[in-house]
């Protein structure tokens, strides 16, 4: 009988090595590839759950060696360490005190002072103001990877295959079953061949390494890094196959992070890259608006409509996304590098030339992400152009097309500011989130599997049968409608219990002119009047 939190947790790690195919007396061994803000601080999380019972799991962490901290860098941690006694006491006692004194100074070193070298002592230098535990780093990646039962992937989606191709030899040679690999990598690749694609990280590491996808999972929420190493209460979902997905959620929960869990990994993923998106775009709103609330909320609108048009392109049940990424998105717009970056952009304090590795931040995700989503919309098409006729999916998206003129094409801020109050006029979800969209008939399933085929023409036939409307490039409100004395549900609602909202349209309006005394049935049909006649 589990009696104590002790044996909870040795529990909890048992039943994830029996799910690998371990031995109850094998020690779990977990090791993070790379060691950014967000790696370093899950990697931390999990070695501050489990402290006391290393004999049963280790927790390292590899990074590219050699990295050289700034004087500014090295500054700034200095002042943090001398804010915690306990840390400056602890630097003070092993000795490596000095090496941030000098390294600050800019004081010529035999060794400089390296990024590895502060992850031993608890710093991530992309993670400004934390002090995590110092990790445990490894030096050969090879031996690493075949040692691992749990490798964690942290490396950004453009570095995937730089990194993880050369790792298939040794993962080849392991001993061990083949590595649970836990993904926090938010990006997407655009491929064009077989046909016009994107490729997640998950599928990048299977790509490279053979590694069965049962074994890959992505891990992500919507949190910012810091906040949840302070303590802060957050969710996050694992997504992947049941027989590993279930066991790893239930060793990575805490009592400040609830894991969710369920098996849907690609488009999981997919959604962590296009909130990396709109959160750019959302910075330099916010910075080139002075903040405004008001110009913050109609782009949010738009935003909105354009990525939950986008899910309907890539996914066949698109609803089941719209909670986590707009959560996902909200907390970037909030606090997330991408939206800093937006802002940086829109400032002046940074510009597209200046590439998307800026020092202290790391790798920032969005201007790879626009790019992989702008070229995949160039490639898609949708019958939303003049007269129902196809269009490139990219010309219905503003946004993207803007983010991606600014950041790649010469475009500059002004104009992107410019096109959005433009594209304002009219409330895109008219267009991007007609009947005709939420049933499929923009749906492409060779965007995320090139390998299966889909024919638009069917669904616009099967749309036709069901007399739904296709749209075109009107976007015309329906004229208000009589005040009328009964209540009628909200669109919302009707649509939510299943209701034909196009049709209740009619409805209302015949009824309005049945109301008004016009010689029509409250549904339209011409009225019969029966007549009793006397025998």
């Amino acid at each position: 009988r589990i009696t104590g939190p002790m044996t909870q947790l040795e529990a909890s790690l048992n039943i994830v090595k029996q799910a690998l195919k371990l031995d109850a007396s094998d020690r779990l061994d977990i090791v993070s590839i790379g060691a950014g803000a967000w790696a370093s601080v899950f990697a931390s999380l999990l070695k501050k759950k489990y402290a006391g019972l290393e004999d049963k799991v280790r927790v390292r962490v590899w990074r590219r060696p050699g990295k050289r901290l700034s004087a500014a860098q090295a500054s700034k941690l200095l002042q943090q360490i001398n804010r915690d006694a306990d840390v400056l006491q602890r630097l003070r006692d092993n000795g490596q005190l000095l090496r941030y004194v000098d390294a600050s100074l800019g004081r010529a070193q035999d060794r400089p002072l390296t990024a590895d070298e502060a992850l031993r002592d608890g710093f991530c230098d992309t993670l400004e103001g934390a002090t995590l535990l110092p990790m445990d780093v490894c030096e050969d990646l090879e031996q690493a990877v075949m040692d691992a039962d749990i490798i964690v992937n942290g490396v950004p989606s453009t570095n995937t295959t730089e990194v993880w191709a050369p790792l298939a030899a040794a993962i080849a040679r392991r001993q061990k079953p083949p590595p649970a690999i836990i993904s926090l990598a938010k990006g997407v690749e655009f491929c064009s061949e077989p046909a016009p694609h994107i490729l997640t990280p998950t599928r990048l590491i299977h790509r490279c390494t053979g590694i069965p996808l049962e074994r890959l999972l992505y891990f992500g929420g919507p949190n910012i890094a810091i906040e949840l190493w302070r303590g802060e209460y957050a969710t996050a979902r694992l997504c992947g196959a049941d027989e590993v997905r279930v066991p790893l959620a239930g060793m990575l929960s805490q009592s400040q992070l609830s894991v969710w869990h369920n098996r849907d990994v690609i488009t999981h993923e997919v959604m962590g890259g296009l909130k990396n998106v709109y959160a750019v775009a959302s910075g330099i709103v916010d910075e080139a608006c002075k903040h405004s609330a008001t110009a913050n909320s109609v782009l949010f609108s738009n935003i909105c409509a354009e990525m939950t048009f986008i899910t309907h392109i890539l996914s066949r049940r698109p609803e089941t996304l719209s909670g986590p990424l707009m959560a996902d998105t909200y907390v970037t717009m909030l606090a997330g590098r991408n939206a800093w970056y937006g802002r940086q952009l829109a400032s002046g304090a940074l510009s597209p030339a200046d590439g998307d590795i800026v020092p202290g931040k790391g790798h920032i995700q969005g201007p790879s992400a626009v790019h992989a989503f702008a070229s995949l919309m160039s490639c898609a098409t949708a019958p939303l152009g003049e007269d129902g006729r196809d269009c490139a999916a990219i010309d219905i998206l503003p946004t993207l097309k803007g983010l991606d003129a600014l950041l790649f094409h010469g475009g500059t801020i002004k104009d992107f500011v410019e096109n959005m109050r433009a594209e304002s006029r009219q409330d895109p979800s008219e267009r991007l989130l007609s009947r005709a969209v939420h049933e499929g008939l923009c749906f492409m399933p060779t965007l995320l599997v090139p390998d299966t085929t889909g024919d638009r023409q069917d669904r616009v036939k099967v749309l036709k049968q069901r007399n739904c409307p296709l749209p075109s490039v009107s976007t015309k409100k329906v004229p208000s409608l009589p005040s009328l004395a009964e209540a009628f549900l909200s669109d919302d609602k009707l649509a939510a219990i299943g209701i034909d909202v196009e049709n209740m349209d009619a409805f209302r309006r015949n009824y309005a002119a049945f109301r008004a005394g016009n010689a029509v049935g409250a549904s339209g049909e011409a009225m019969v009047v029966a007549c009793m006649q006397k025998s």
